[in-house]
């Protein structure tokens, strides 16, 4: 795969996106199949491919929409969730992972609370996509 470079188009103008180490820059990224991919190197007959297997922080490179609402935020305990869908399954997890609530919703809106201040993540499921968010809980919070 050669690379050439890795622009930005909003539908009106292309910005060449610059920047890394002279030579080792990366020149083109994609997204397959949910693995992401980057490629770039010292020039067009010396190229590399790095593939990255995470959680990425958007579902889709192509559809930026906010999709999941949840307000207010940061909140005191109490927090709306505005789902995308009907019938989906929630799950608030702490800063280490650990579930700490887990709700079957069939509504697009459902109010939730937390008692513990921190930062939370919220991860909502339905049979054909996932949603993340992240929500902060403040007890001084108005």
């Amino acid at each position: 795969m050669n690379c050439q470079s890795i622009v930005a188009f909003n539908g009106t103008n292309l910005n060449i996106l610059g920047g890394g180490l002279t030579g080792n820059e990366v020149e083109a990224i994609a997204l397959y199949n949910g693995i992401l991919f980057a490629g770039g190197g010292p020039n067009n007959t010396k190229s590399y491919i790095a593939s990255y297997n995470a959680p990425l922080a958007i579902n889709e490179l192509s559809n930026l929409k906010k999709e999941l609402i949840v307000y207010p935020n940061p909140t005191s305990n109490r927090f709306k969730i505005l789902l995308p869908t009907e019938n989906a399954e929630i799950f608030i997890l702490n800063s280490l992972g650990q579930t700490i609530l887990s709700n079957k919703s069939y509504q697009k809106e459902t109010e939730i609370s937390i008692e513990e201040s921190g930062i939370y993540f919220i991860h909502v499921s339905t049979k054909d996509k996932i949603w993340n968010e992240k929500i902060m809980v403040e007890k001084n919070c108005r």
